[in-house]
């Protein structure tokens, strides 16, 4: 009997080709052609150098949040008013009345002003029923009160403002809006209240550009001052003649105090459900009318 050594040396030969290509594959599979290298090499990066970076990141963007919130705090604290001491009814049992014992020395301060000044005037400046006319109730609700000492308040600015002129003006009235206007962007929680006043004055051009300069400024750091908001101004008047030195004109600003609503109670309120108008600051545009 003879032995196939040609039969066996196949065998061999091809038991040694596939332990080779298991070889090769298990070594493919284990090196992955050099990936895992690689792989592991950026592993060991990114935990050595990934999670610094990341709490780096993290504190340096916790910064930038402080900082913007910090910064919206004093913007709504430049641009909005709080009730100043003297209008603060501190738990008194009657605001109604105690609202009107705190208008009758503001009109009677302001009436001096006006004659000394001999101003065509409204001594109630708005809180009457009509020019120089008083309220058709001697005290108001008490429901009302706390609105308007804020009106009051604001009035008494506006006013001020309005008597300050470098000259005299020859008409200045008051009229206040009836409450309160929420607004804010569409589609969301409204954002601020409005509290809205409109002055008619009649005087020169310089008075009125002097009034709408004032409006705007405030004594930073000042106790609880603020700046009042234009909503829109119109200006009309004739044309002057050769002979007239000083052209008076007619103008009616309709401004506003503001105050942001608490982001607590934003929360809980509902998105408007249609159009409505902006922040104050984004008003309707001022007109300029005159006679050829």
């Amino acid at each position: 009997m003879h032995l196939d050594v040609k039969r066996e040396s196949r065998w061999g030969w091809s038991a040694l080709g596939a332990v080779a290509a298991i070889g090769g594959i298990a070594l493919l599979i284990i090196t992955d052609w050099g990936e895992s290298g690689r792989l592991l090499d950026t592993a060991r990066s990114a935990k050595k150098d990934g999670p610094v970076a990341m709490r780096e990141q993290v504190a340096s963007q916790e910064k930038a949040n402080r900082e913007l919130t910090d910064t919206i705090r004093k913007l709504k604290e430049q641009a909005s008013f709080q009730l100043q001491d003297k209008y603060l009814v501190k738990g008194n049992p009657q605001p109604g009345y105690f609202f009107v014992t705190v208008r009758g020395p503001v009109i009677e301060k302001l009436k001096k002003r006006a004659e000394a000044r001999g101003i065509d005037y409204d001594e109630w400046i708005g809180f009457g029923a009509g020019k120089n006319q008083p309220p058709d109730k001697a005290v108001p609700d008490d429901k009302d009160a706390d609105f308007l000492l804020k009106m009051l308040q604001l009035t008494e600015k506006a006013v001020n403002i309005g008597l300050s002129t470098p000259s005299p003006l020859e008409r200045l009235l008051v009229t206040h809006a009836d409450k309160e206007e929420e607004t804010g962007p569409d589609q969301r929680p409204p954002l601020l209240r409005e509290y809205a006043l409109t002055l008619d004055v009649r005087g020169s051009l310089k008075d009125i550009l002097w009034i709408l300069h004032r409006l705007s400024l405030y004594e930073r750091g000042g106790a609880k001052d603020f700046p009042l908001i234009l909503r829109g101004l119109t200006i009309s008047g004739e044309n002057a003649t050769p002979k007239d030195d000083i052209q008076q004109l007619d103008a009616v600003f309709e401004i506003a105090g503001m105050q942001f609503i608490p982001d607590e109670e934003r929360q809980g309120r509902e998105p408007a459900s249609g159009p409505r108008r902006g922040p104050a600051v984004a008003a309707k545009t001022g007109q300029v009318r005159g006679r050829p």
